[in-house]
């Protein structure tokens, strides 16, 4: 076998020797002039970079001493061998490869990380303090978010990273800028970053100690992202319990808002976004209910209304947080308060279906029968989305089943518009009228319009009729019924 082959690990025995630290293996496959440069066909990984990524120090200097490119990027992610010995926390590796001229300020090809930021992301403070000590910019940004390094620092909670960096005149005040991350090696980057400062990162990551570092350090509590939000609010939608804390007695404002007109004890009771995988997940509680109650101690306005009217309590409705719900009606948050569109609590649980969270605002004696501005009712939203059990609920409770909306229509006619057959037995079961609507059309007529043939049969086997003649839309009728459903579509 050719030395300069690949064998079936798709690997060069050079390439093999590198990854694995056999030097002297090394130093005998140069020595017979096996190529330095060949890439791993699969991963393009030259032996240095290799060497680089492993860790391997004695054999990335016999690479060097043989003339390895000290800069070849790998194809995928376009990184050089001292990124990736960064990477992956190689001090000595790194060490190495900048004795021997390897170029600090070099980006890889994935976010335009250089090696300070790869140092800062990763905690590794050696390596920081070593870049730092030969030349390293320290307001070095990167391609996809323009993220400083202590940006980065103060995302992943590195308290003696950020120390080091303001100790080395890092500005306190730089800000990232808008990106949409696709990164290979940065999965959990896939978010929105727009205008943060370091203060901003560390509290929407709940990094307490790292805030408090930088408010000493004279950052601005009160300063806004491009979505209007501080830093509290970013900690009281995260959940950030400590951070808020911090934020509150540091004196930053409990009721500012954002461009949506939200406060922070609204972010805290309508946020529905929870971080799933592990890489997310930092060492912290998301504690949302203890933020909400931590405001309201220190008397944050629980009747805010953002910019379409709507509550913290119409917020935790809406995200379907039934404990968030309780807790502010028990601190005296007004249960009838509707929104732009006269939505109320109890009309959007109804709406989207929420049993649990439509079951507290009903023991805490919400309006059973409350109109939006379409003369909706809590039971017509759950029979228009055929939210069944919701619908049971409403109507065990008393709520009345043939009351019109502003198109005429009754709980029955939007369960027959639906082709929801179990609905549209209960509420026949319950005596709901069969009424017309303001264009003269029937329950029955509008489930044939509509297609729903379960239900057309069932209606008329009530009236004893056994022939159907269906009577399907054409498309200005379809077109028609459409508009209809999204005129009063609640959601």
């Amino acid at each position: 076998m050719q030395i300069s082959t690949v064998p079936t690990t798709k690997a060069t025995p050079l390439q093999l020797a590198a990854r694995n630290g056999h030097d002297e293996v090394v130093k005998l496959l140069v020595y017979v002039k096996c190529y330095t440069e060949s890439q791993d066909p699969e991963q393009s990984f030259t032996p240095l970079l290799l060497a680089a990524i492993y860790g391997q120090e004695s054999a990335a200097r016999r690479l060097l001493e043989q003339g390895a490119d000290i800069n070849e990027k790998d194809v995928e992610l376009g990184r050089t061998p001292l990124l990736w010995a960064i990477e992956g926390g190689y001090e000595g590796v790194a060490k190495l490869l900048v004795h021997n001229d390897a170029d600090i300020h070099a980006r890889d090809d994935d976010m335009g990380m250089n090696a300070l930021l790869i140092a800062a992301a990763k905690g590794h403070h050696a390596i920081a303090t070593f870049l730092l000590d030969h030349g390293a910019d320290i307001e070095y940004t990167c391609t996809e978010y323009e993220a400083t390094p202590l940006c980065w620092a103060a995302w992943h909670g590195h308290l003696e990273l950020v120390r080091l960096l303001l100790e080395r005149g890092a500005n306190v005040h730089a800000r990232n800028m808008w990106g949409d991350s696709d990164s290979l090696v940065w999965p959990h980057f896939n978010r929105r970053w727009c205008r943060q400062t370091p203060l901003h990162m560390a509290a929407e990551r709940g990094h307490e100690p790292v805030a408090e570092l930088l408010c000493r350090k004279g950052a601005d509590i009160e300063a806004r992202d491009i979505d209007g939000q501080t830093p509290l609010s970013l900690a009281a939608r995260d959940g950030r319990l400590a951070v808020v804390r911090l934020l509150l007695d540091k004196g930053a404002e409990v009721d500012v808002r954002d461009i949506r007109g939200r406060t922070p004890v609204a972010l805290a009771a309508g946020n529905n976004v929870v971080p799933t995988t592990k890489s997310l997940i930092p060492d912290h509680k998301i504690e949302h209910e203890e933020v909400i109650k931590l405001l309201i101690q220190r008397n944050c306005n629980i009747h805010s209304e953002d910019n379409q009217h709507r509550t913290p309590l119409l917020l935790a409705t809406a995200a379907g947080h039934s404990n968030r719900v309780r807790l502010l009606l028990e601190h005296g948050a007004n249960i009838e308060s509707p929104d732009e569109n006269g939505w109320t609590p109890l009309l959007v649980a109804a709406g989207n279906g929420l049993l649990e969270t439509t079951k507290v605002l009903l023991a805490n004696s919400a309006n059973l029968n409350a109109k939006d501005a379409n003369y909706r009712t809590p039971l017509i939203f759950a029979s228009h989305f055929g939210h069944i059990d919701v619908a049971k609920l409403l109507i065990e409770k008393g709520a009345d089943i043939n009351s019109r909306d502003g198109c005429g229509k009754t709980a029955l006619f939007w369960a027959t518009g639906i082709g929801h057959t179990p609905l549209v037995k209960i509420l026949r079961g319950m005596n709901a009228v069969y009424l017309q609507d303001f264009d003269g059309l029937s329950p029955l007529e509008w489930a044939n319009e509509r297609g729903r043939k379960d239900v057309v049969r069932l209606l008329l086997g009530e009236h004893g009729q056994d022939e159907i003649k269906w009577s399907y839309w054409n498309d200005e009728t379809k077109d028609n019924g459409q508009r209809k459903m999204v005129s009063c579509h609640p959601f």
